[in-house]
């Protein structure tokens, strides 16, 4: 009641019986729009972000953290889409007055489900995050892992427990090896690894 009381509306939109999470990438430059990649990310029950995979969908399973249940349909369905919706969606905002307003990054939210039949279905427009988002961050962190491997980018909270304990838990389980100057396999964190410090980021690499 107070989002209603505030807002004066509400939205209410369909419960979908989702399968995948992804995005579109997209740059604005004076007007001109560029497809910059696909974000493939995950969130959790509540639909809070988690990480994203990097160099493909499906990542070698291993202690829980990586994850291989995406059936090879759904990863093929989801391929196909950048090229069937990227042109529509690029048409529609140049031809609005978002690309003369707005220069700069932004990522377009794309949700796949099941109707009742079971068939895959597409949202692709969920919504439009206008910022520098993590879909994004995720496409740099490619060009540091070896690029025929699979790997994940995630974000870490574990209640009760430091993200210092779980670095040293990862790095003696998955220790780092780099080729090339990328990260072949194993664990890499992103951010400061403080005593006490509660949250984090990190790559893991599949072997």
């Amino acid at each position: 009641m107070g989002i209603i009381n505030e807002q004066g509306y509400a939205v209410v939109e369909p419960l979908l019986d989702k399968v995948l999470d992804m995005a579109f990438q997209f740059k604005i430059t004076r007007g001109k729009i560029e497809y910059i990649g696909i974000s493939r990310f995950f969130s959790d029950k509540k639909g809070q972000y988690q990480g994203n995979f990097l160099n493909g969908w499906n990542v070698a399973a291993s202690s829980g953290l990586f994850f291989s249940e995406i059936e090879p349909e759904i990863v093929q369905y989801a391929e196909t889409l950048p090229e069937i919706f990227t042109p529509h969606i690029i048409k529609a905002l140049e031809s609005s007055e978002f690309a003369q307003l707005y220069d700069g990054n932004f990522g377009v939210d794309i949700l796949i489900f099941r109707d009742e039949n079971g068939e895959l279905r597409v949202n692709p427009c969920l919504e439009i995050n206008v910022r520098q988002n993590m879909g994004l961050l995720s496409l740099q962190f490619e060009k540091l892992v070896t690029p025929e491997k699979t790997a994940v980018f995630r974000t870490f909270y574990q209640p009760g427990k430091f993200f210092s304990e779980f670095v040293q838990e990862m790095k003696r389980e998955f220790p780092l090896q780099v080729k090339d100057f990328r990260i072949d396999s194993g664990f890499f964190s992103l951010t400061p690894i403080r005593e006490e410090t509660l949250f984090g980021a990190y790559l893991l690499v599949a072997e």
